[in-house]
């Protein structure tokens, strides 16, 4: 399993700490952070894979906080916790932090786990695509070399039916 890095960033003590019990048996490396300044602080120490963040915090919204992330950090998941999910905070949040899933308090433990599961999958999907384009475009500019090398040495023949025709050395 591989090891994915989370960011709990929450004003409460009490709601931080919960939430690192809940997703501590899925062993996480789990850092948290009292406010938006110090958890920007702890993003300029590497990259995180999940970032879960209550709206509410004195100084710099949560959503505010995402916008900042979605720029320093465009990979990294963004779940907004808040106490009240309404329409206006929900169009700002993926409008300017692009958040992956809301999470509304008080929250189902279970559930709470599955989401991070399911965004973390999602991160980990991302990544591979991304990885797997770049071996296609590497792939596809060593044929273009090839080909303007070797002419004609990335087109094999074909036979009436259209198979391709490999001759034995």
């Amino acid at each position: 399993m591989e090891e994915y890095t989370i960011l709990i960033v929450d004003d409460e003590e009490g709601v931080r700490n919960s939430l690192v019990r809940v997703l501590r048996s899925d062993r996480y490396r789990i850092f948290t952070a009292s406010n938006s300044e110090e958890a920007l602080a702890k993003l300029d120490e590497g990259e995180v894979d999940l970032v879960l963040v209550d709206n509410c915090m004195p100084g710099m919204s949560g959503i505010e906080f995402l916008y900042i992330l979605k720029k320093r950090q465009p990979d990294t998941m963004r779940l907004l916790l808040t106490g009240k999910a309404d329409a206006e905070i929900a169009i700002k949040a993926i409008n300017e932090g692009e958040v992956y899933r809301f999470i509304t308090k008080p929250w189902d433990p279970e559930e709470l786990r599955v989401t991070v599961r399911q965004a973390l999958e999602h991160h980990r999907l991302k990544k591979e695509n991304q990885n797997l384009l770049q071996t296609v475009k590497r792939q596809a500019h060593l044929l273009t070399d090839l080909e303007r090398k070797y002419p004609g040495i990335t087109e094999l023949p074909r036979d009436e039916e259209g198979f391709y025709v490999i001759e034995e050395w």
